[in-house]
């Protein structure tokens, strides 16, 4: 994705610096934050990291399900599962927006940018019984 952006950034019309590759930073911003739980996972597996500093969860807890999995996370279950994971998929997903030029295209969207599906009510008349 961060390459592929790049490749598409390079190519846009020149703008401001973030217009043109502020989707390329958010992505590769979000690659490291959505991978470090599994980092986390894969170290302590392997050996590297050991179970009392890298716990996800409390030793305390024995319900650990549900929202109430929430109120039994360590700092480094915090950090890793919900602030890394939440905040990477934030900035993917701002980015998909910024590379698909979702704002501007709805924003002109009088002019026809977004493809509409034709057709869809003459199909959808034709299979109903």
């Amino acid at each position: 994705m961060i390459q592929y952006n790049w490749t598409q950034a390079a190519a846009r019309p020149k703008t401001t610096h973030w217009k043109q590759y502020g989707a390329v930073y958010l992505f590769a911003i979000a690659t490291p934050l959505l991978l470090a739980d599994q980092m986390r996972h894969v170290l302590q597996d392997a050996g590297l990291w050991p179970a009392p500093s890298s716990s996800m969860f409390r030793d305390d807890c024995d319900d650990v399900t549900g929202l109430k999995a929430f109120t039994c996370l360590t700092l480094v279950g915090w950090l890793f599962t919900v602030i890394c994971t939440y905040t990477g998929f934030i900035c993917m997903l701002t980015g998909v927006f910024m590379s698909a030029d979702l704002a501007n295209k709805k924003r002109n969207d009088a002019c026809g940018q977004i493809p509409r599906v034709r057709g869809l009510l003459a199909v959808q008349n034709h299979f109903s019984i």
